[in-house]
Parts: C-alpha cells; sequence; structure tokens
C-alpha cells in the first residue's frame, strides 16, 4: 500500500499578496503589464484624459499672458509640472496618478503659451529668429540627452532607475524656475479706453492673415508629430524594420538640428518669410514621398530610404520652426 504524502505537501500555498504597488513602480507596472491590459488601458485613459483636459487650457493661456505679463505664466508653468512630476513618487492609485498628469498636461500646455511671448519680450526684434533657432536646436540637444538617460534607466529597469527620472525631471523645472527669476515681466498695455467695449474672437477669426498663420502653424505642428510617432511605427510595423532603426530616426534629426539649425537660421537673413515656409513645407512632402517609396523596397534599401527620409524630413523642421515662432511673435502681416 503506498504511503501517501506527507500532510505538508497538501497544504496550499500561502496566498499572495494583494496590495497594490505603490508610488513610481506602480505607475511603470502599468507600462510593463503584459496580460490583459487593463494597466495598460488605465495608463491610457489616464493619458488621454489629461491631454483632453489641456486643451481647453491652450485657448485662455494667451489673454493670460497678456494680463500678467508671460514671464509669470511660464514660472507657474514651471512649477505646475514640477510638482505634476514630484506627485508621481507618492501617488498610489488610478485617480492619483491622472490628477498628477493633469497638473503636468495644463503646465505644458502654459508653458509653449507663454515660451514664445517670453522670447519675444526679452530678444531685440532684429534677433528673434535667431534666438528661436538657438533655443530650438538646444532643445534638440536636451531631447537627444533625455533620450539617452531614459534608454538608461529601462536598460536598468528596477525601480530605483524609473524613480531617479521623475527626480530629475522635476528638479529640472524647479531648476528652471529659479534660473527665470531673473528674466523682467513686461505686461503689454492694453490700448482700449476706460470704458470702451474690448473685441473678441470674433475679431480673431476674421483676421484672413492670422487665420492664414494658424493654418500654416497647424500644418507645421502636425509634421513635428510625424517623427515621434508615424515615422517609427511605420519604419517598424509596416516596412518591418529593425527596431534601432527607430533609434536612427531620432539620432539623425537631433544631431542635424542640433547642429545646423543656428547657421541655417542665420543665412536666411534677408530672405522673405512666406517662401522660407514654401520650402519648409516642400522638404516635408519630399521625404514622404522618399518614405513611401520604401514600401516595396529590400530590408537594405528601405532602411537606407527611411533614414534618407528624416535626413530631408530635418530642414524643414529647422527653416519653419523658428521662421514661424518668429513670425507668431510679430505680425502675421510678414508672412
Amino acid at each position: 500500500m503506498p504511503t501517501p504524502p506527507p500532510e505538508t505537501s497538501r497544504r496550499p500555498p500561502p496566498p499572495r499578496s494583494r496590495r497594490r504597488p505603490t508610488g513610481p513602480r506602480w505607475r511603470t507596472s502599468w507600462a510593463e503589464a503584459s496580460g490583459p491590459p487593463p494597466s495598460r488601458i488605465s495608463a491610457g485613459a489616464a493619458i488621454s484624459i489629461a491631454s483632453a483636459a489641456s486643451i481647453p487650457a491652450g485657448s485662455v493661456v494667451g489673454g493670460i499672458v497678456d494680463r500678467v505679463g508671460a514671464q509669470r505664466v511660464l514660472q507657474v508653468a514651471n512649477l505646475a509640472q514640477g510638482v505634476g512630476f514630484a506627485a508621481y513618487l507618492v501617488v498610489d492609485s488610478f485617480t492619483g496618478v491622472l490628477l498628477s498628469t493633469v497638473l503636468v498636461s495644463v503646465g505644458r500646455t502654459a508653458f509653449w503659451g507663454s515660451f514664445g511671448a517670453t522670447v519675444a519680450v526679452i530678444s531685440r526684434p532684429g534677433e528673434r529668429g535667431l534666438w528661436f533657432g538657438f533655443l530650438g536646436a538646444l532643445r534638440n540637444v536636451g531631447f537627444a540627452l533625455g533620450g539617452l538617460v531614459s534608454g538608461l534607466a529601462i536598460s536598468i529597469g528596477t525601480e530605483t532607475a524609473y524613480a531617479a527620472i521623475v527626480v530629475a525631471n522635476a528638479v529640472s523645472y524647479a531648476l528652471a524656475y529659479l534660473l527665470l527669476r531673473a528674466v523682467p515681466n513686461t505686461v503689454v498695455h492694453s490700448t482700449y479706453d476706460a470704458g470702451e467695449r474690448r473685441e473678441g474672437w470674433g475679431v480673431v477669426l476674421r483676421d484672413r492673415r492670422y487665420g492664414l498663420l494658424v493654418l500654416t502653424q497647424a500644418a507645421f505642428s502636425m509634421s513635428m508629430m510625424a517623427l515621434n510617432f508615424a515615422m517609427p511605427i511605420y519604419a517598424t510595423e509596416t516596412l518591418g524594420l529593425p527596431g534601432w532603426v527607430a533609434g536612427a530616426l531620432f539620432t539623425i534629426n537631433t544631431v542635424m538640428v542640433g547642429c545646423g539649425q543656428g547657421l541655417l537660421v542665420r543665412s536666411l537673413t534677408g530672405r522673405v518669410r512666406n517662401r522660407v515656409l514654401l520650402v519648409a513645407n516642400l522638404a516635408f512632402a519630399a521625404s514622404y514621398v522618399v518614405l513611401l517609396g520604401a514600401t516595396r523596397a529590400s530590408v537594405v534599401a528601405a532602411t537606407l530610404l527611411v533614414l534618407g527620409g528624416v535626413a530631408i524630413y530635418s530642414p524643414g523642421e529647422m527653416l519653419g520652426g523658428p521662421v514661424l515662432a518668429d513670425t507668431g511673435a510679430s505680425s502675421p502681416d510678414l508672412v
């Protein structure tokens, strides 16, 4: 007669702890979830809701800048983003992460709504394009360094590494806040007399030149998003190219913009702005044609075409960004 197994072997395993991870680990566990995607859906929902919440903020930032000054709005934007990132270290629920992400998103919207006005105030009228070009190049260098550091953190894959990225972001906004305290705040004084009726959005919408500038800016912004989203997905998912190609796209763009934008903008002195913008959009269109040509090419040829396409795309960014920023800060009549 066989001996029954020891009684201890029949005991069920101790129940696993159901305690929800807190802090940054709870947030990164969304991105790392590999099963049915309630975690990923929650992460996507938080980001989507935060993005939607920041849309109305963009329509009121300009009026606030006119009333209180661009520098003050920029400072509030830096504080909002810094607090939002610092909150990621302590929140432990979907609601907490959502509120933190909303704060960061609204702060980012306020930043871009006041950044150009701040540069326009502290730079000389004839040098605004150069400053916008320089700051754009510097921003791309920051993107490159941030990408390298983030990639290193993902490679390490520990809670400490993820938390370090969050802390670095929060500290960077605090540092920006301290440095910008030395920038003067200028309020644009109203030209309306007492009791005179102020015009609203109707005047803005009826301004055809300004409408043209807005449409041009919208087309440029869509092309800017192509590098961040469409091109990497197109290269890896549609064309089936290796993953390193997506990284190479950002590397080529970052090097070209970081090293060449200042020189290119300086060479535009005396050029007609609408012609420069036309060339920028032609560069974008040409890059899309080259990328489309990679659909029926071999892997090697498709890789070369995709990398060549981003090399054609980058001058469009270098030309259009500073010119549109300078024109928006000056007058649509200059287009």
